[in-house]
């Protein structure tokens, strides 16, 4: 999980780069106008797919093959729905919230193209996320690193065309974000067409049951809200520096790729610490959970 965590943060810095030293400083503060808006929405609808995890994980440790078939399949359709009202709502509200953010002017269409560049991928990513979710609760973390590498080699080549060749600025990076995204979920949905076991994607079965959403939003909602909150407070930090002008937003967006690898190094023992206690849970080993839980504030500390 860190090293998915290192892989996507790697990508992230690749697209900075690029776009900083072949389009400009404009182009990478257009970037980073955005990209805590960006979060505020992604995070919270990504949020859920921590209960798609801990659901998966209960219900691995009980054996109940049955209902993880439910939760799994309800988890597939309910993401794709969910990631197309995010992207079309992302798209929609683009230009109106980056211009209620501040954003300087020689900015703002930019970011407004990468922002809808993005959007486009977001049925893509939630879909990737969710599945992803599922098979990191069952044990297997490699094959989602496996995608992810895959899908990156492939952002990092259109960044370089779009931005190089094609001259398109932050709107190329955008564009090919949204392309890989589309890459790995494909990845990953053939794998899950082939695998045998409960995680076996069958077409017959793509459909909501009711009473697993429920479980799912019940267990993944408080994880969105608080990644939300997190996120929104960030907004109000961006549009604070978006007063400051086009260089401290391209100097925030540089830093900002830095300090997300404490995040996400502490984020990867914490989806650990979910797993484990989560399949605990299910096989109703409850004297393991404390232990589970100390080993992971000490990997953490």
């Amino acid at each position: 999980l860190m090293l998915t965590g290192l892989l996507q943060l790697f990508y992230t810095s690749a697209d900075l780069i690029i776009v900083g030293r072949f389009a400009g400083n404009d182009a990478m503060g257009s970037v980073g106008a955005c990209s805590s808006l960006i979060h505020v929405i992604i995070n919270a609808s990504v949020g859920i797919s921590l209960g798609v995890g801990v659901a998966v994980a209960h219900d691995l440790g009980s054996a109940n093959h049955d209902r993880l078939g439910r939760v799994f399949h309800t988890a597939l359709v309910f993401s794709a729905l969910l990631g197309l009202a995010v992207g079309l709502l992302g798209i929609l509200l683009a230009r109106p919230l980056l211009a209620t953010m501040g954003t300087p002017e020689n900015l703002l269409d930019g970011a407004v193209g990468y922002m809808i560049s993005y959007f486009a991928g977001v049925p893509a990513m939630m879909v990737y996320n969710y599945a992803a979710s599922a098979l990191r609760s069952s044990g297997d973390t490699k094959r989602p690193l496996l995608f992810l590498l895959i899908s990156g080699l492939v952002n990092l080549v259109l960044d370089l065309m779009f931005v190089i060749v094609f001259e398109m600025g932050a709107v190329g990076v955008g564009i090919a974000t949204a392309i890989s995204q589309y890459v790995a979920m494909i990845m990953i949905l053939v794998h899950m067409l082939r695998i045998d076991g409960p995680l076996k994607i069958i077409i017959s079965h793509l459909k909501i049951h009711g009473g697993e959403l429920a479980r799912i939003l019940r267990l993944g909602v408080p994880s969105a809200v608080q990644s939300a909150l997190f996120s929104f407070a960030n907004v109000i930090i961006q549009s604070s520096i978006n007063s400051f002008g086009d260089i401290a937003v391209a100097a925030n967006t540089a830093a900002t790729s830095v300090e997300n690898l404490i995040y996400l190094c502490v984020s990867a023992i914490g989806q650990s610490v979910m797993i484990f206690t989560g399949q605990n849970m299910g096989a109703g080993k409850v004297d393991r959970i404390g232990k589970v839980a100390k080993n992971g504030v000490v990997i953490n500390l």
